[in-house]
């Protein structure tokens, strides 16, 4: 049962009132991927194309084009029980994507891997966190370090493993030099986790520390 507060925070994101919607996004898919400790890349509580808008105008701009309102689209139709339906959940990734929104076609491999709302096909998760790392989101680079690893019943592959938590640690370290908090946490928990560099726990720490303060709740939950 939705609390009376947790149900004001749910109508915010789904009516488009004064949602924050850039961290609670991203911040969202961290938590469901709490488990193998991924947190997907954004910039903190940036304005969205979607802040203010409802439902059904964040799909109109979806469908016109806007590749960021099909991200947003597809994560309010996963995430509230009250609107929650998968299939639309992929549509709205598989169009942001097609229009060359990198994290939609990032959020569109983790339907993938885990099975939501389709069939769950590994392949075509590495696929799709392998073209969103080429663009350069952190997060999905360490994504594909992750199934390399053997995550999802991915072939293991350590050299392509290897490779990818290098280039997400490089990522995530230029970026969080520009103060996008999610990209200090990836850091943050790369260094934990020793994955393409050493364990460093001090370093770990700092990062996440970091990044809690630009208002990564997900990070600030990590120290």
């Amino acid at each position: 049962m939705v609390g009376q507060e947790g149900r004001q925070a749910i109508n915010k994101v789904i009516l488009g009132k004064n949602s924050g919607l850039r961290g609670a996004v991203f911040g969202v898919f961290a938590v469901i991927l709490a488990a193998v400790t991924v947190a997907c890349a954004g910039t903190g509580s940036k304005k969205t194309a979607c802040d203010s808008k409802t439902l059904r105008e964040c799909t109109d701009l979806c469908n016109e084009g806007n590749g960021e309102a099909c991200f947003v689209t597809g994560f309010r139709y996963h995430k509230y029980p009250e609107i929650r339906d998968d299939r639309k959940s992929i549509a709205a990734f598989t169009r942001g994507c097609e229009l060359g929104h990198m994290e939609s076609c990032g959020n569109l491999g983790l339907m993938n891997e885990k099975g939501w709302g389709k069939e769950k096909d590994p392949g075509r998760a590495i696929e799709l966190y392998e073209q969103a790392c080429r663009a350069g989101v952190p997060v999905h680079c360490r994504n594909v370090g992750r199934l390399s690893e053997g995550d999802s019943g991915f072939p293991v592959d350590p050299e392509r493993a290897g490779r990818a938590y290098q280039r997400a640690l490089e990522l995530a370290l230029e970026q969080c030099e520009e103060r996008v908090a999610e990209s200090c946490a990836v850091a943050g928990y790369l260094y934990k986790d020793g994955k393409g560099t050493g364990e460093n726990m001090e370093r770990a720490r700092m990062l996440l520390r970091k990044s809690c303060k630009m208002g990564y709740s997900w990070a600030c939950k990590s120290l």
